[in-house]
């Protein structure tokens, strides 16, 4: 008499990877990207299996935001398998910065008005745009008065910064007369000169105005 028995191995098992880390974290662009780690497979019935590790990009709205997914696979050869992602979302909120940022100065209204030309520097991305506003404040005068220059820098992620400086243009140069006649002393009979023809020079001004004015100091006697 014979008898069998049939013992069937079977391998149910799917691998274990080891060291994968969380499923998501968000980073902003400015931080160093996280190193990829070293993770292992243990299974219980083959001791040679590989870990296969691949990386992809998804792009987010705007240059300096994106995803990166990072997979990891193994297969034990008998139809078992596992697979783990990590991602990694990478945000820009740092917003430009405006290098070249011209001091607050005070010219002469003499002088000529700086045209100063700051430059926008990101760290996440190319496309950074800077626009300049100026205001004009008036002074008590004409040639006195104060620009507000403002430069703001956006970047395509939506972050702006701003800079500003101010212009204050003064005139504290008081006019020049010419042709103002020297002082002197008349006899009684003598005539008195005509009033001199006076013009003024300003530095600022194009034509300043020479108001005249007259006054009778009397003496110890009607003449």
């Amino acid at each position: 008499s014979n008898a069998t028995q049939n013992v069937s191995v079977v391998d149910n098992t799917p691998p274990v990877l080891v060291g994968v880390p969380s499923p998501e974290i968000t980073i902003n662009c400015t931080d160093p990207l996280p190193v990829v780690p070293v993770v292992t497979v243990v299974d219980e019935c083959n001791p040679n299996i590989q870990v296969v590790f691949s990386e992809t990009k998804q792009n987010g709205n705007c240059e300096g935001s994106y995803t990166l997914i990072r997979k990891w696979e193994a297969n034990d050869g008998c139809g078992n398998s596992i697979s783990k992602t990590h991602r990694i979302v990478v945000i820009d909120v740092t917003p430009p910065v405006i290098t070249n940022v011209p001091n607050d100065i005070t010219i002469q209204c003499t002088e000529t008005v700086p045209n100063s030309q700051p430059t926008a520097i990101d760290l996440c991305t190319t496309k950074t745009t800077l626009k300049q506003n100026q205001q004009k404040i008036p002074g008590v005068c004409e040639m006195s008065y104060i620009l507000i220059n403002t430069w703001t820098a956006s970047d395509d992620c939506g972050n702006t910064t701003s800079a500003t400086q101010k212009i204050t243009v003064v005139d504290d140069k008081s006019p020049v007369l010419t042709g103002v006649p020297k002082d002197i002393t008349l006899e009684c009979g003598e005539s008195i000169p005509p009033v001199a023809d006076v013009t003024a020079d300003d530095n600022c001004a194009i034509v300043p105005e020479v108001m005249f004015t007259e006054t009778l100091i009397p003496g110890k006697c009607p003449d």
